[in-house]
């Protein structure tokens, strides 16, 4: 690969892994948030079922206590109207000694009983009397429905109490008439009392009825400080529920007497409101309660908590681009050193492949390890393309081209297999060469070897380097082809199997005589004769390998030679494959015309271990066969003749 594709591809490559690095933080980044965000959402919930837990623990127990509470007034109300219904004319002091005013106020810490009328007339078991204006709209609610209420008031010192009253028979006191008793108590006694001031002040307290009246406030109004009536309107006017829906689940429970929970934004705070039914009348406790009192400490936590991990995952997000960055900074200085190194080796190289453009037709520097070539045709038009496989190259010229050795099973394919190469090169010092040649004897080219570079101690480089050698060839071509069919001659033949009993080499040699053949010389000449032998000659190459040789030794005798010992099936199956392919009838000049073939084979070792031997054994065999040829021609003959 030149220098320059090669620096585009290390920074294509640093490129991507710089990518690939900025992608994976984004996805690690996106995961942390994802988890973050599902984390909080799970505590969110978390934190608000507790808290309405604890918020329903507390308001359950000042709940229970208001029911012993109110319970009580009810029943001290009710012995003080037996009292009365008993004794319908009383005074006030025959009252006020029949009660132990001063016992009771100490327990239950009460501000008066009350004696009062539709007119707002108005008597205490204290010595108070008169007409109560500012009474009026309670008073004439007891009067109108005629059964047990509660309700607040201004006095007229300014105090607001809290009244818990009932209807009762006419009583005359000192000439005026009342019809209904009450018991009072202030406002802020009661908070003290019942609630202890819950939540530090930070919470609202009600009780309203089922159309959403305050009946009374529990503790001291530290959150709707408005002079509020209507605690459900108030609600609704003021946006307190984001949701429309939740506004409408808070009026349902107040008529169903339902219980439940709300988080609501009110006045710039987060609250809860929390609603549970009293269990008297259509009474339910409303609680306004802001949200840190509840769960601050928890929220504390969750915070913190959260803190912490952020903190945790912005060090291992920090950890793993540093680790992602070093390894992609230790790559790009890896790469951009072996683009250094080969820099500085490409003036050797550069050199390296001049001389070598000087002494050779074409080369190839194949990269063994990767499987791949680059190829230049220094004269003439390229016979490959110029990079590609490396298994393909070989194939490829192994389809052009024949090794000229005398070992029969060196193929071309297994000597520039990279298992062979390894095996030969295995230092800089050696170098492999062979001879090699055109199928059809046109070119003869001499293939040098060179190792260029060894990975681990293993060859990883190589260069192939060819040189046309066809002139100094040309002689010895003439000597060992036969000049009409271009077969291999009768010298060469003797040649190859003078090596092969040098090297005790295993092969099959197949003799072969043609029948029939002298009558068409006889017939139409020696020129129609000749042109015979040479259809002969190429239909004998069809049948035999590149690896294999075909000779003619004079005449019309044929022989081959296969690089291996065959068995005797596939002996008969060669045979018969020569048979079949030389025997079709031929259309020479116009003429069609046919021959016959007689064919001997003898392997090596098996029949004999020597050439002459074999030659003899094949030569009878064939002859053999021969004459069992003319046996049927003449049988044939005579049964003609008959």
């Amino acid at each position: 690969m030149k220098l320059p594709a090669q620096k585009k591809m290390w920074n294509n490559r640093a490129i991507t892994q710089r990518l690939r690095t900025i992608l994976q933080s984004l996805l690690i980044a996106a995961g942390l948030l994802i988890s973050y965000a599902a984390y909080y959402v799970y505590m969110d919930g978390q934190i608000y079922r507790e808290s309405m837990s604890n918020l329903s623990a507390t308001y359950g127990q000042i709940n229970r206590t208001f029911n012993l509470f109110v319970q009580y007034n009810w029943n001290l109300l009710s012995d003080w109207k037996f009292f009365l219904e008993e004794n319908p004319e009383q005074s006030k002091e025959s009252m006020q000694k029949w009660f132990s005013i001063d016992k009771e106020q100490e327990i239950w810490m009460y501000t008066d009983l009350v004696l009062f009328n539709e007119n707002d007339d108005f008597l205490t078991l204290l010595g108070g009397m008169g007409h109560a204006d500012n009474c009026d709209e309670l008073f004439g609610k007891l009067c109108q429905s005629r059964k047990a209420l509660a309700g607040s008031y201004v006095s007229s010192s300014g105090v607001r109490r809290i009244m818990f009253a009932i209807p009762c028979d006419p009583v005359s006191v000192d000439g005026v008439t009342y019809t209904a008793i009450g018991v009072t108590y202030d406002n802020t006694m009661l908070e003290e009392m019942l609630t202890s001031n819950v939540y530090g002040g930070g919470s609202d307290c009600f009780v309203i009825d089922a159309d959403g009246e305050i009946i009374l406030s529990l503790t001291p109004k530290t959150e709707i400080k408005d002079a509020v009536s209507n605690l459900s309107d108030y609600l609704g006017e003021e946006h307190v529920f984001s949701d429309e829906r939740k506004l409408e689940r808070f009026r349902d429970n107040l008529e169903l007497s339902g219980s439940g929970g709300f988080a609501v934004h009110y006045n710039d705070k987060e609250y809860y409101i929390y609603q549970m039914p009293v269990g008297m009348q259509d009474w339910s406790l409303v609680a306004v309660v802001q949200t840190e009192k509840v769960d601050g400490a928890v929220r504390n936590v969750q915070r913190m908590t959260t803190v912490i991990l952020s903190f945790l995952c912005i060090g291992l997000l920090i950890c793993l681009l540093w680790i992602s960055g070093s390894r992609s900074r230790a790559q790009l200085q890896n790469a951009h050193l072996r683009l250094r190194n080969m820099e500085n080796s490409k003036h050797l190289t550069e050199q390296l492949l001049s001389g070598i453009t000087k002494m050779v037709d074409r080369f190839a520097i194949c990269d063994l390890e990767k499987g791949t070539y680059e190829y230049r045709e220094m004269k003439g038009n390229p016979l490959y393309p110029e990079t590609g496989d490396y298994k393909e190259l070989v194939e490829s010229v192994s389809r052009r081209y024949t090794a000229m050795t005398g070992d029969d099973l060196a193929k071309i394919t297994n000597m520039l297999s990279p298992e062979h190469l390894a095996e030969l090169l295995t230092d800089r010092e050696e170098s492999f060469t062979f001879e090699y040649s055109a199928r059809d004897r046109s070119m003869f080219m001499l293939m040098n070897v060179i190792p260029l570079a060894f990975k681990d101690g293993a060859l990883h480089t190589v260069l192939l380097a060819s040189q046309d050698i066809g002139v100094r060839h040309e002689l010895e071509n003439l000597a060992n082809t036969d000049a009409l069919t271009g077969l291999f001659n009768k010298r060469y033949f003797e040649s190859l199997l003078n090596v092969k009993d040098q090297k005790k080499a295993p092969y099959t040699l197949f003799y072969m005589d043609l029948n029939l053949f002298k009558p068409i010389n006889d017939q139409y000449g020696h020129v129609m004769g000749d042109k015979v032998l040479v259809e002969v000659a190429r239909r004998l190459l069809l049948c035999i390998r590149s690896s294999d040789h075909a000779f003619r030794l004079g005449g019309d005798e044929f022989a081959v030679i296969v690089g291996s010992s065959l068995s005797d099936e596939l002996c008969r199956e060669k045979m018969q494959r020569m048979r079949t392919e030389i025997t079709k009838p031929m259309q020479i000049d116009g003429h069609i015309l046919q021959v016959g073939v007689s064919c001997g084979a003898a392997v090596c070792p098996v029949d004999a271990d020597n050439s002459e031997q074999i030659c003899e054994l094949a030569d009878r065999r064939m002859y053999e066969e021969k004459e069992k040829a003319h046996e049927r021609m003449k049988a044939r003959y005579m049964e003609e003749l008959r």
